[in-house]
C-alpha cells in the first residue's frame, strides 16, 4: 500500500458529554451528529479541523449531548498535485453532508 500523508501531531481541543437525564426509558433516537471539517495546506504540511457535535433539539431529542473538537497535522509524503487539498475539501464535504 502506497502512503500519502504522514500524522505529525493530533490534539484534541475541547471534548464535552452531558447525559440528558430527563430522556424515559425504551425513548428511541434518531441521532445525527453534526460534523464539520476545515482543511488548510502550507507546502507538505497539511492542517485538519474536525468537530462533531450531537445536541438535542425539540424535534429530535437525544439521550446526550456531545461536542468533541479536534486538531491534525499531517505531512504529505509525496508532493500534492494541484488541486489536491480542493479535492479532498469536497469529498470531506460530501461524506459529511449526511
Amino acid at each position: 500500500m502506497e502512503k500519502h500523508i504522514k500524522l505529525v501531531t493530533f490534539r484534541v481541543n475541547e471534548i464535552e458529554f452531558k447525559f440528558n437525564g430527563a430522556i424515559k426509558p425504551d425513548t428511541q433516537f434518531r441521532i445525527v451528529p453534526k460534523i464539520e471539517s476545515k482543511l488548510g495546506q502550507n507546502g507538505k504540511n497539511l492542517f485538519v479541523n474536525l468537530s462533531v457535535r450531537v445536541n438535542e433539539d425539540i424535534s429530535a431529542p437525544v439521550p446526550f449531548n456531545l461536542n468533541v473538537v479536534m486538531f491534525g497535522h499531517f505531512i504529505a509524503e509525496k508532493e500534492a498535485e494541484h488541486g489536491y487539498l480542493h479535492q479532498a475539501q469536497r469529498q470531506s464535504a460530501d461524506r459529511y453532508s449526511g
